[in-house]
């Protein structure tokens, strides 16, 4: 498996490291050297050091410190300006502590990281989704930080934090991220386009999956390039739509695969059939990305889009005209929830300047700003509490109906990102019209059960 190759590689870097060490006569002792990454978590001679083992030692009140901060969320507004003012006001109050930025693209932050790790440099915190948790703590990328939150407090401190997002953070009984930003998936309406349908999305929103398809056919006039809703055609959105007809992608273990059941090629058949039997989707929906599915609606060519609390701040964002009209409800059945983490790269040579900051970015205070600045949903209760939500509206709708609707969350297993790719071909394929939506599910949980059979 590429995990196993991966592992391999890791091992011959760091031989040659020792290698070398040894026969350089003026070189420092091997344990002063960066560590390269380590092999996968199974192998204990090779296992991530904790916090107490490591050389990166806290750094003295005179000691100058730089750690690198990497994010896809430093190249995106508005968190970008709410990151880089919180990296800010952390240095302002750790003089001695410098935050570099290190912004990358979200298509290519996983690559980027895995080559750092592969040569020993990865960055000292990096921003992950939770399904990127699971594979690189098998690669070796990520420290435990069971010794950081036991000082910081333990349970009681881990406690505070929105239980799913400690959950898909947990590998093996340790704990390996911090919950930065989370929330779930609900639906974000144009109450104007509604209204002017002969609809009442205020008083009366889609309560079920039939209430939202009489909804489409009302809302959609092609001829005059009005549409009802703008589709992501992605696995990750795809999703709430599973779990709204009942079922999900896996069952609890990752032991298998439920795709193919009665309830999920029902799912499948009306999330597909919204772009090629109903037709209440813009043309060329396999060319729309997450941003093209905002500008669509931030252009008021849709009714309606699905996302969580940064979908509203990017909706603002792309058209301010919209606020008025804009309301966020609960999602017709199940959702899931969603969400970023902070973790410390396995070789950080400050990993307790690093543990720093992902405690002060953790902090009520710091997540409440986020939210306020960034448009992003905390994940501590104690921040979660502390939003008036008559000022914000949308956040209310997020905090009482959307989080606790969540049943499930993105699939967090080493062999995720190989499976992903078999239900993203039989998304795409039936968009196109290539193949019918049970045959398409069918194929996918074939090829998704030949990957688990390996584990």
């Amino acid at each position: 498996m590429k995990l196993r190759r991966y592992s391999i590689l890791i091992s011959l870097i760091i031989v040659l490291t020792l290698l070398l060490s040894a026969c350089a006569g003026d070189a420092a002792p091997a344990a002063s050297e960066p560590e390269a990454a380590q092999p996968e978590a199974s192998q204990p001679e090779a296992a991530p050091e904790t916090p107490a083992e490591s050389e990166a030692a806290a750094p003295a009140s005179d000691e100058q410190v730089t750690i690198r901060f990497q994010s896809w969320r430093l190249a995106e507004e508005p968190a970008a300006t709410a990151l880089t003012n919180l990296a800010a006001k952390f240095e302002a109050a750790n003089p001695n502590i410098k935050v570099e930025l290190e912004p990358v693209a979200n298509a290519d932050k996983i690559t980027k990281l895995n080559t750092q790790v592969l040569a020993g440099n990865p960055p000292d915190v990096v921003e992950v989704n939770l399904t990127d948790i699971s594979s690189e703590v098998a690669l070796g990328a990520f420290l435990p930080l069971d010794d950081y939150i036991a000082q910081a407090g333990g349970d009681a401190y881990i406690s505070d934090f929105t239980d799913f997002m400690v959950s898909a953070a947990t590998v093996d009984g340790s704990i390996y991220a911090m919950p930065h930003e989370g929330d779930a998936l609900v639906l974000y309406l144009n109450t104007k386009l509604w209204e002017a349908a002969g609809l009442d999305p205020i008083n009366n929103p889609p309560k079920t999956i039939d209430d939202l398809k009489a909804a489409n056919l009302a809302l959609t006039d092609a001829a005059n390039n009005q549409y009802a809703f703008a589709m992501w055609p992605g696995w990750q959105w795809m999703q709430p739509w599973f779990t709204a007809f009942g079922t999900d992608y896996f069952n609890a273990d990752y032991s298998d695969t439920l795709i193919d059941s009665p309830e999920a090629i029902a799912a499948f058949t009306y999330y597909t059939g919204l772009v090629t039997t109903d037709k209440v989707v813009p043309p060329g929906v396999t060319e729309v990305n997450y941003g093209g599915q905002v500008a669509l609606m931030a252009q008021e060519q849709v009714a309606y889009i699905e996302g969580p609390y940064a979908t509203y701040g990017g909706l603002i964002a792309a058209n301010p005209d919209l606020e008025p009209n804009l309301i966020a409800v609960a999602f017709p059945g199940p959702t899931i929830g969603r969400g970023s983490e902070f973790a410390i790269g396995n070789g950080s040579k400050n990993a307790d300047a690093a543990w720093e900051f992902i405690k002060f970015m953790s902090e009520p205070e710091s997540q409440l700003q986020f939210f306020e600045e960034g448009s992003m949903m905390p994940t501590t209760q104690t921040a979660l509490s502390q939003i008036d939500l008559e000022k914000y509206p949308v956040a209310k709708v997020m905090i009482e109906e959307g989080i606790p609707n969540a049943v499930s969350y993105y699939p967090t297993f080493p062999e995720w990102s190989q499976c992903s790719t078999f239900i993203q071909d039989a998304l795409t394929s039936t968009l196109l019209g290539q193949t019918e939506p049970e045959a398409a599910l069918q194929n996918a949980a074939a090829q998704i059960r030949e990957v688990l059979a390996q584990k």
